[in-house]
């Protein structure tokens, strides 16, 4: 049953991150790489380019919690953790980080975030 709901759970999250790529793609965004893996940090959903800047984007689902809940502290400083790594690995200077809220199939939110 874990299996079942874990591989339901994976591919939910990978058809709304189509989602969020082909919004991206459509306002500009060029898609560098999807779901990098940061060890035991989690993984970033989307590392993005846009007008020479990098931009690190979480792509997070809305079914019936509020936007603002959707992300807790602990989810930023993981996130702010892959960053690091990411950086440690390919050198950057410049980015932003940015979150995408997907509701049936829409993108209800699109934004940057500070951390």
């Amino acid at each position: 049953m874990w299996k079942t709901y874990h591989l339901n759970k994976r591919k939910k999250g990978f058809k709304i991150e189509n989602i969020a790529c082909e919004y991206l793609k459509n306002n500009g965004y060029e898609i560098i790489e999807r779901n990098f893996h940061c060890g035991r940090y989690g993984e970033i959903d989307i590392i993005a380019k846009k007008d020479n800047q990098i931009v690190f984007i979480e792509v997070r689902s809305l079914n019936k919690i509020e936007p603002s809940k959707t992300i807790t502290l602990k989810k930023l400083k993981k996130f702010e953790n892959c960053i690091n790594f990411y950086i440690s690995r390919f050198p950057i200077e410049n980015y932003k980080i940015e979150i995408i809220i997907i509701q049936n199939e829409d993108v209800i939110y699109h934004g940057e975030v500070e951390i």
